[in-house]
């Protein structure tokens, strides 16, 4: 629960059963961190804090010199943004109701605060030079970037570290290969594993880059900043704009109309999105193994896998965390597609989307977690998928066809389709090989090559973590 929100258990749990949405109430004891950076409450602090900090900003930079920003004076006005209490916002609410309008809400209780805290000379600066949006973008910027680095990426990390672990203990453990669903050739778990391993990685990165780049408005009614160019003529507001943003870890957005353009929101979405697809693609994966009787999905002796058949273990898991990889995307999509559309300078569409970009991320978390659950669950079962390479030698025609054409004879190929490969046993093989019209040294390599020595191709092993 957010710091602030002084509730009982029991008023939690109450919340929570009553919840319609499942992140707020199912799924709510996994997400409380969520509402640190989504939640009403977390909207209203950092919007009433980054209104503090541009009063504080304008003090340091002595660009107003009537008062004098003495370190105390912006102690307490640094609290008063900050500590922000479960009754501040309720009296935030009751000024909303009143004003109809959140921010000059939040401006009127912050007037309020100051002049509780001895602070009234400073109120006049209050969102000077700033409209509703200025606020807005830089807030919902640094929750986005805090809880990209502060949540997401380390999860991702973490489910990192399970693909790893699992690909070092099987990187020797033979198993069939499927394309269509059919019997390819033979790979190893550990190497199935990598290629997950390289591609949430590089989906990883492109979240990190993305959320190092995210971009704000902060210009004023229409963004040119004109109302602080009359007050005060003689200062390069442009550059003390770019500062304030900076400071705050974000980008000013150089040209814009009373909003962002949200483009670096796309881009952080369409990461997360891709990151998503990964995470549903491994799941699948893991799901077809269980099929295939390549992995089981231990439970707990308690735990009831059917309501009516008692042998049932399923990949629950794996199947939960694909659904909210899949609702994570499409609502992102969503997202990003309402939030480049604006008539004119603005309208509210873009303030009543941005309201759902945490649950959106939510269920990439969820994801995200039940797929680390999942991998944390499954064992594999190496004498299954050996016997299923062993038993597997026309998969072994490939390796015939390859040092065949190599030799100047093509037509291999098409004498190999002729074949009952899927019945071959060794000998089949081995009398193929001698009929073969290759060199003896040629025929002999092909006699000493068994499809458990064909799963490790090139790399020899999956003990490096890149290809």
């Amino acid at each position: 629960m957010d710091k602030g929100m002084d509730l009982s258990n029991q008023a939690i749990r109450y919340a929570k059963a009553l919840a319609v949405s499942p992140i707020d109430g199912r799924y709510g004891g996994q997400l409380d961190v969520v509402s640190g950076f989504f939640s009403e409450f977390a909207l209203v602090r950092e919007r009433a804090r980054i209104e503090v900090e541009w009063v504080a900003f304008l003090l340091e930079s002595r660009i107003f010199k009537h008062v004098r920003p003495q370190e105390d004076l912006l102690n307490t006005l640094r609290r008063v943004g900050s500590d922000l209490t479960l009754s501040d916002f309720e009296r935030v609410k009751d000024l909303e109701r009143e004003t109809d309008h959140d921010i000059q809400a939040i401006e009127r209780f912050l007037r309020e605060k100051l002049t509780s805290s001895g602070l009234e000379r400073v109120g006049h600066l209050l969102h000077l030079g700033l409209t509703s949006e200025d606020v807005s973008s830089v807030a919902y910027g640094v929750l986005l970037r805090r809880f990209s680095n502060e949540v997401w990426l380390p999860l991702v990390d973490s489910l990192l570290d399970a693909v790893v672990a699992h690909q070092t203990e099987h990187r020797d453990s033979p198993m069939l290969a499927r394309t269509h669903g059919q019997p390819a050739i033979p790979t190893t778990f550990g190497r199935e594993m990598q290629v997950f391993h390289n591609r949430l990685r590089r989906a990883r990165k492109g979240v990190a880059e993305a959320a190092s780049r995210l971009t704000a408005k902060f210009g004023g009614a229409v963004g040119s900043l004109a109302s602080l160019a009359v007050v005060r003529p003689d200062v390069d507001w442009i550059t003390r704009a770019d500062q304030f943003v900076s400071e705050r870890g974000l980008r000013r957005t150089q040209v814009t109309t009373q909003i962002d353009d949200f483009a670096s929101y796309e881009l952080l979405f369409h990461c997360v999105s891709h990151a998503n697809s990964v995470v549903q693609a491994l799941c699948e994966d893991m799901s077809g193994y269980g099929l295939l009787e390549y992995v089981t999905f231990s439970k707990s002796p308690e735990a009831v896998g059917s309501s009516a058949m008692p042998h049932k273990s399923n990949p629950i898991r794996f199947e939960n965390a694909e659904a909210n990889a899949e609702l994570s995307s499409e609502q992102l999509v969503a997202i990003s597609r309402l939030l480049r559309r604006s008539r004119f300078q603005r309208d509210l569409r873009s303030s009543t989307v941005q309201r759902n970009i945490g649950t959106a991320l939510a269920h990439s978390l969820l994801a995200l977690d039940g797929t680390k659950a999942g991998l944390d669950q499954i064992q594999v079962q190496h004498q299954k998928m050996l016997r299923d390479v062993e038993e597997s030698w026309g998969l072994l025609a490939e390796a015939i066809h390859t040092v065949a054409r190599t030799c100047g004879h093509p037509e291999v190929f098409d004498d190999l389709r002729r074949q009952p490969l899927s019945t071959w046993t060794r000998s089949d093989y081995e009398s193929f090989v001698d009929s073969l019209p290759i060199a003896v040294a040629e025929a002999e390599r092909l006699r000493r090559l068994t499809p458990r020595l064909y799963a490790v191709g090139a790399f020899g092993s999956t003990s490096d973590g890149t290809p």
